[in-house]
């Protein structure tokens, strides 16, 4: 990124992706639900939120319930409009429900505001520009360049992963963003995230399974859409609590 520019948030980053270079979007429905994710996790990467979540372990592989739930770590201000709204919204729910709040009931409550929303402060950055195609957004390309380039070189091994790199790169994932980024992984790459090990080894377990969940949010609200079956975007309980 330009030393000029603070790199953009998490659902920043995600939606800039999600944007094929002349601007279409492949599914706003889903984007949206990223986007919502993706600002849980930014808050997540920062301690302000913690995403509770339950797994199970066969075959050495770590099985997730995907009906985590969220608590407030952090009130204090963070210099983002947005995730203050958040913490507060967070906060009151916390209070009105008497405990943590399930993610579902976060997304279903979030909607598709944090897609308006991101998309609105992207446009004002000039990140975001107008197409020749009525409705569509172009993405800053240098921008979202270093963002490729960062996201191919984890998954060919050419870089470590941190915690942020994990985030987007499980959100890129989730949504089947790697077809038009050239961001794939390897089988053994699956089974090693699955495993804990390899790339992610070195992350903390919380960090690993809250981008975890968020990420398999996505993939099972794209399979049960492109099957017919969605639901209007939270994906579903995926386990019980």
């Amino acid at each position: 990124m330009s030393s000029a520019q603070p790199r953009p948030s998490l659902p920043e980053e995600f939606l800039l992706l999600s944007h094929h270079p002349h601007g279409r979007l492949d599914d706003p429905d889903l984007t949206a639900l990223g986007c919502a994710l993706a600002e849980l996790g930014e808050l997540v990467l920062r301690r302000d939120l913690w995403l509770a979540t339950k797994k199970t372990r066969l075959f050495g592989l770590d099985l997730y319930s995907l009906s985590g739930r969220i608590h407030l770590q952090s009130s204090a201000p963070t210099g983002l409009a947005w995730a203050d709204e958040i913490l507060s919204e967070v906060g009151a729910m916390t209070v009105s429900r008497g405990g943590p709040i399930r993610l579902d009931a976060w997304i279903r409550h979030r909607d598709s505001r944090a897609l308006s929303l991101h998309e609105e402060a992207l446009i004002g950055r000039g990140l975001l520009r107008p197409s020749r195609i009525r409705g569509h957004r172009v993405p800053d390309p240098a921008v979202c360049d270093t963002l490729v380039i960062w996201l191919q070189a984890i998954a060919e091994e050419r870089a470590s992963m941190d915690e942020r790199m994990l985030f987007l790169f499980d959100l890129v994932t989730g949504a089947r963003l790697g077809e038009h980024l050239g961001v794939t992984l390897k089988t053994r790459q699956r089974f090693d995230r699955a495993r804990g090990i390899g790339a992610v080894a070195g992350l903390s377990e919380d960090m690993r399974d809250a981008s975890t969940v968020l990420s398999e949010k996505l993939t099972l609200y794209r399979t049960r859409s492109r099957g017919g079956n969605g639901d209007g975007g939270d994906g579903g309980d995926g386990g019980g609590e």
